[in-house]
């Protein structure tokens, strides 16, 4: 009898196991109906559950343009070839530098450089922003040269560049001779279409001051190990590529004398980026109020004396 009742209860154990494992088999399989699917999405619940029914949005999609293989030739003229090779991206996908192959068909040593006129200013564009940057090389003849230029992570974020559809660059070639320019020539504005697109507006910062020739958006502060700097970005809008100056830069009706010489060129309907350095005892939790005159200029001029006023601008916050 006593051995009969202990195989009973050995029999009503291993049932119970049993059945906790065939029900932990069903639960695992109703979850993973809710994991990744093939496609990178995530399911739902099914309706059945009610108000704890789960949405989850898609991530965004990596970005889709790059450069054909072979390149694509954005400057042939006077012996001398650029082509555009590739673009690298961080890991969150903005462009971090763009790659390119300088060649010298000549018969003499020859360098290229985008043009900089007035030394401050070089600046190339990318989609509908201005960006400062460039690429320099002196190549001997039947040579080729191997240059990379690098976009400033702050500036690719801010403008959300992760896709090159269009790049904008202008030249000057010719024969180094110690500290003396040979034979140099001073070539057009080259352009070149990787993809087509309508470009967006910029929507990182907030519209504080327009009239007929700009657009000022104010952005926010950045710090630096030693000062702290205000953000904006100016668009040109005034129909020719020009050259902005902002002057007598002052917070809270104090002159700000770290801020001296913010100017840059823009080319027409592009944006670009202004960093105002603050002086040191400047806490940006304090200000108010910033003012600055803003001057026009001609693009790529040596010096811009010929300048102009086109406004005082004033933003408060």
């Amino acid at each position: 009898m006593k051995k009969r009742l202990s195989a009973l209860i050995t029999v009503a154990i291993v049932a119970f196991f049993v059945v906790l494992a065939l029900a932990s088999i069903g639960d695992d399989s109703d979850s993973s109906n809710n994991g990744p699917t093939n496609d990178g999405t995530t399911q739902s619940p099914s309706s059945n559950s009610g108000s704890n029914d789960i949405t989850v949005s898609p991530s965004p999609e990596a970005p889709q343009i790059d450069v054909p293989e072979g390149g694509i030739i954005l400057f042939d003229e006077s012996d001398m070839i650029v082509t555009v090779t590739g673009i690298e991206r961080t890991r969150d996908g903005y462009v971090k530098n763009i790659q390119f192959l300088i060649e010298n068909n000549g018969s003499d040593e020859r360098a290229i450089e985008t043009l900089n006129n007035n030394f401050i200013t070089k600046v190339v564009r990318i989609n509908n922003f201005s960006i400062q940057a460039g690429i320099s090389a002196t190549v001997a003849s039947g040579k080729a040269a191997r240059e990379t230029m690098s976009i400033d992570n702050k500036d690719a974020e801010l403008f959300n560049i992760k896709d090159i559809f269009e790049i904008s660059m202008q030249f000057e070639t010719y024969t180094p001779d110690n500290f003396n320019r040979v034979n140099n020539i001073v070539h057009e504005l080259s352009t070149i279409s990787i993809a087509s697109n309508n470009f967006s507006s910029f929507n990182n910062g907030t519209l504080a001051f327009s009239n007929d020739y700009v657009e000022i958006y104010s952005c926010d502060f950045s710090s630096g190990l030693l000062s702290s700097s205000m953000v904006i970005v100016v668009k040109n809008i005034s129909n020719n590529d020009a050259h902005f100056r902002l002057e007598n830069i002052s917070v809270n009706g104090i002159m700000n004398s770290s801020s001296i010489g913010n100017g840059g060129n823009i080319f027409n309907e592009t944006y670009r980026i202004f960093r105002i350095m603050l002086d040191d005892d400047v806490d940006t939790r304090d200000i108010n109020e910033i003012e600055f005159k803003l001057e026009l200029g001609d693009f790529n001029d040596i010096v811009s004396f010929n300048t102009k006023d086109i406004g005082i601008v004033t933003i408060t916050y």
